[in-house]
């Protein structure tokens, strides 16, 4: 299948939406303390489908969690969109690993261990553009004065990408599998040697 790191399909049940959260909720959640979800979204709607959602992505974080070793559940740091050869892509910029589990008639979400830029965009970007992203400092960006900030990444991006005329950044925080099985798998496949069987 298409790879969530290139193609986020960017829809209520497949996503949590945390760009408009309480900021009580969010300074506890952004520095890492488990938060419940009803402390970040305070909005009865937005709550009831971010708790839909949020069922929807500890189960598919638990099956490939058991199943296949991969740790799927993560924050999306901004959001890139863009065009190219008739494919339109949809990827989050940086990622952070998060924990998310049922508690009560709710759901505990923890950030657990640091941001990353995406592996997937950055290839893309390298192949399409000819536009290298240096991981390293987009991280660094993000974490200034011991704190997180994710706008100087996204202000970053969309500086290195300006000339792109279907290129879009959106500084969101969204909680979905991204887990990129595919990738991994073709990885593993091409290195099949193997000192018995050949």
């Amino acid at each position: 299948g298409v790879s969530p790191l290139l193609h986020f399909v960017d829809a209520a049940g497949t996503r949590i939406e945390l760009s408009t959260t309480h900021p009580g909720g969010l300074a506890q959640f952004i520095t890492g303390k488990t938060t419940l979800l009803s402390s970040l979204i305070r909005d009865d709607l937005a709550l009831r489908a971010a708790k839909l959602a949020a069922g929807a992505i500890a189960e598919k974080g638990l099956e490939l969690a058991t199943a296949r070793g991969i740790d799927a559940v993560h924050l999306g740091i901004g959001i890139a969109e863009w065009h190219h050869d008739e494919v339109d892509y949809v990827a989050p910029v940086l990622l952070r690993p998060l924990a998310i589990r049922r508690y009560g008639s709710d759901f505990e979400v923890k950030l657990k261990g640091a941001p990353y830029l995406n592996p997937e965009l950055a290839r893309a970007l390298k192949d399409q553009f000819a536009i290298e992203l240096d991981a390293a400092a987009f991280v660094a960006l993000a974490e200034q004065d011991g704190s997180f900030k994710p706008n100087p990444v996204i202000d970053r991006l969309r500086g290195l990408t300006a000339h792109l005329e279907w290129f879009n950044v959106q500084p969101r925080l969204v909680v979905s599998s991204f887990a990129d099985v595919a990738t991994a798998m073709r990885a593993d496949a091409a290195d099949l040697e193997h000192p018995v069987l050949d």
